[in-house]
């Protein structure tokens, strides 16, 4: 008699996490591709794309039913486009080791811990010019708060202005070039020397936008 063995393909999920660097909220609409690799000539490896996925409103993507590579492959993920005003991750190829009938979440640091890819905010900046409205001429020294709110009561930082008069927000975060793009507040609370603030400063609403 022949002995027989039954051969079943073996199927596991994956899933993927993806958060904003500056804040940790979850970021939506981000592609992932999904490669099996292949050993190679010599230590290279070859990536066929098997498919894509997106990440939802929760910033997670999941695929489901993924058949187990087979001997000497394994699958990776890759970030393939981000949504605008995002840095796509430059995380590159990430293994995934799929474990049949399991959730394998894929970590976007490349150990084991499970944590999620993060995308860099592609910032914006604000511009300002002050000056005297009699005779033109600049004032340096004049500072103007940037709340995150209409109500100015949220601070997110101070811009003064120089000899020219003028004053920007790329060095308002330490660390950071620029702002979060969005719209923002903003409203002078120290005049120049020589020179007094209005009884109520105008509060100016101000749209940052990527890369601008």
């Amino acid at each position: 008699f022949v002995n027989t063995v039954d051969m079943y393909t073996q199927y596991g999920d994956l899933r993927v996490e993806k958060i904003v660097a500056d804040n940790g909220k979850p970021l939506q609409g981000v592609e992932f591709g999904i490669y099996l690799c292949s050993p190679g000539p010599g230590m290279q490896s070859n990536y066929t794309l098997v498919d894509t996925m997106i990440t939802n409103r929760n910033g997670v993507a999941v695929y489901e039913h993924l058949a187990l590579p087979g001997w000497g492959q394994y699958y990776a993920v890759k970030e393939l486009s981000a949504p605008e005003g995002y840095k796509i991750s430059n995380t590159g190829y990430v293994r995934v080791d799929l474990v049949a009938d399991s959730m394998v979440t894929v970590d976007g640091n490349g150990d084991a811990e499970g944590n999620a890819f993060a995308n860099d905010v592609i910032r914006g900046n604000m511009a300002l010019k002050k000056v005297d409205i009699s005779t033109g001429a600049n004032l340096e020294g004049a500072v103007f708060t940037i709340y995150s709110d209409a109500a100015c009561t949220e601070v997110v930082g101070t811009m003064t202005t120089k000899r020219a008069g003028d004053a920007d927000s790329k060095r308002v975060i330490e660390g950071k070039d620029g702002l979060i793009p969005g719209t923002y507040y903003v409203k002078e609370t120290t005049a120049p020397k020589g020179y007094l603030l209005p009884e109520n400063p105008k509060v100016y609403p101000v749209v940052v936008r990527p890369g601008v």
